[in-house]
């Protein structure tokens, strides 16, 4: 079976086009800026491709370079879509060594124009291209997936935020009153807060809140949910936790706190929590507006007493019930 290899390259070349153009149109705003680097890599691929077109042995040289550079950028962008940066060495290295080799077989003479090229190095270009569409479509696929995290999540800290938690926890408030378990909602509010961005920056304080989060999520069960309410404050819901368990957990998180420092903005930080709590059990479940509510007011009881310390919620009396 013969292939038109240089009918390919151009379908490479324009596809790769293609492809970046629908990244670009398809994502707008702050997505499409972490898009940047791959669109990038695309559009360098489709530049090489073009290159090679002209078919000439020095075009197999340059076109060979451009390959693997869009390639790193690839992966340059893939490691940017989560946080981490790859290596400049590698991002400009490997293009310089692949340009380095192709040179010196350029000039042994041992490469070979695209026109002709065999049906073995036809099919490697199906794969190319194959790999192409797979790997772009899978990042568009964790972009998506991304995006909705974004959308349930705390943009600073990553732990729901608060139109996620009211929903998980409305789930989770229907379910205990059909098995008859007891409940328990934390309100957890960082003590004099202020005070740490003007001593120490808001970068600071921004660093607190997220190692504060970890330090809860840590200790949390697979079940609990955990959310910023807003600000510093942050509410944590318990299933089929007694006020005592509620309690117990509460004053653990409130002890390691204040034992040990945070690490924000290269320095040791300071803080200490105040926790309030409210159990709720059968009835007592019909409205998490209510149990919200009554663990804010254990929460500012705890503060009213001098903060650093976890208080109940009292009883609600059968009226209120």
């Amino acid at each position: 079976m013969q292939f038109d290899t240089v009918t390919l390259v151009a379908v490479l070349a324009a596809s790769n086009l293609l492809v970046a153009a629908a990244l670009w149109i398809a994502f707008p705003g702050s997505l499409r800026r972490t898009l940047r680097r791959w669109t990038g890599a695309l559009v360098v691929q489709a530049v090489a491709w073009a290159i090679l077109l002209r078919g000439s042995r020095i075009a197999l040289v340059l076109a060979g370079a451009a390959l693997v550079y869009g390639w790193m950028l690839q992966v340059s962008g893939a490691l940017e879509f989560h946080g981490r940066r790859l290596s400049v060495w590698l991002l400009y290295g490997l293009p310089l060594i692949v340009l380095s080799a192709a040179a010196a077989a350029f000039f042994a003479g041992t490469l070979s124009p695209l026109n002709e090229w065999d049906s073995t190095s036809a099919l490697w270009l199906f794969g190319v291209y194959g790999l192409t569409i797979v790997s772009s479509l899978a990042f568009v696929l964790m972009h998506k997936a991304r995006t909705r995290e974004l959308a349930n999540t705390d943009e600073l800290t990553g732990v729901y935020n608060r139109r996620m938690f009211r929903q998980l926890a409305e789930a989770r408030l229907s379910q205990a009153r059909r098995t008859g378990m007891p409940m328990s909602v934390l309100a957890l509010d960082l003590d004099r807060f202020k005070r740490v961005n003007d001593l120490h920056g808001h970068q600071a304080g921004d660093e607190v809140l997220v190692a504060f989060a970890a330090l809860v999520r840590r200790r949390l069960r697979t079940e609990d949910l955990f959310a910023r309410y807003g600000g510093e404050e942050f509410v944590a819901l318990l299933p089929d936790a007694t006020k005592a368990a509620a309690l117990a957990f509460a004053e653990r998180i409130r002890t390691e706190l204040a034992r040990k420092p945070l690490r924000a903005a290269g320095r040791e930080v300071s803080v200490t929590v105040s926790i309030g709590v409210a159990e709720a059990v059968g009835e007592e479940l019909n409205s998490l507006d209510v149990l919200l509510a009554r663990a804010d007011e254990a929460l500012y009881a705890a503060k009213a007493s001098g903060r650093n310390r976890v208080m109940a919620a009292q009883a609600p009396s059968p009226a209120a019930a």
